[in-house]
């Protein structure tokens, strides 16, 4: 469904874009296609120690926002075991493999699909579907239909690296990447597969971080037999945010890494 309305928003841009052109977001209203007309764009603020700016923005714009119970036509962009992804214009929709029916079987290879029993209804990349929205996730940010949902199986099914890299590549294509949740999820996913280095980008690409997305990256580090780095990233997150305390999984992760030290010592 279609609207034309009137928004008022505070618009955070990262440094990056400064120099960039004004960019369509979307919002608890919908997806932002098409800006009408501007009337009003107010002074920019830095947050201090960010380097953020955020500008006071008034706009006329048309909005598409999914309902629950309308069919969409949707294009398959991605199928794994976990279910698949379709785009229907800005919208992106996770389908998870318990809504699939149940006659058809996930078919793993270079091209992966979900095949009837019978061979006559394929679903793959590139597939046209029909979907009927069972279900949307709204903040006052984004509308993530059940990429939440995908994300929390990430440590419940058996993916490959590949997948897995899938799914980040979906996540920056529809620009999830700065949702400290979601980077943290990527962080420990990364972690899970020895990628240390994969996890370090994600969590340097962070414009916010928690004592989650701290604790993510140390536990990453002395999981993958990297004791010092992780008692370096400790180190820095204690004197770099005050604010944050560490949790029990920080605390963990440092037993863990002075543990590694101390047998490389006794090894001497």
């Amino acid at each position: 469904m279609f609207f034309h309305i009137v928004l008022e928003r505070n618009m955070q841009l990262h440094p990056r874009y400064l120099a960039a052109t004004f960019a369509i977001i979307c919002g608890r209203h919908g997806f932002v296609v098409a800006i009408t007309g501007i009337e009003n764009i107010g002074k920019g603020l830095i947050r201090d120690g960010t380097g953020f700016v955020t500008f006071p923005v008034k706009y006329q714009c048309v909005v598409f926002r999914p309902f629950k119970g309308e069919i969409l036509e949707a294009v398959v962009t991605m199928v794994n075991k976990m279910g698949f992804f379709a785009e229907a214009g800005p919208v992106q929709i996770f389908v998870s493999n318990h809504l699939i029916p149940d006659d058809m079987e996930f078919q793993s290879g270079d091209m992966p699909n979900y095949t009837t029993s019978d061979g006559s209804v394929k679903i793959q990349k590139d597939s046209e579907v029909r979907l009927k929205i069972i279900g949307t996730r709204v903040d006052a940010t984004e509308i993530a239909i059940e990429i939440r949902t995908f994300l929390c199986c990430i440590g419940l099914f058996d993916i490959t690296a590949k997948e897995g890299e899938e799914i980040h590549a979906q996540i920056l294509r529809r620009g999830y990447e700065a949702h400290v949740h979601i980077a943290t999820t990527l962080v420990d996913m990364y972690a899970r597969f020895g990628c240390v280095s994969y996890a370090r980008f994600v969590f340097n690409e962070m414009p916010v971080k928690n004592v989650v997305s701290w604790s993510a990256m140390i536990a990453c580090y002395a999981k993958n037999g990297r004791p010092f780095e992780a008692l370096e990233l400790f180190r820095e997150m204690i004197l770099e945010n005050q604010d944050l305390c560490p949790n029990s999984v920080t605390m963990v992760s440092v037993l863990q890494a002075c543990a590694a030290l101390a047998a490389l010592e006794q090894g001497d």
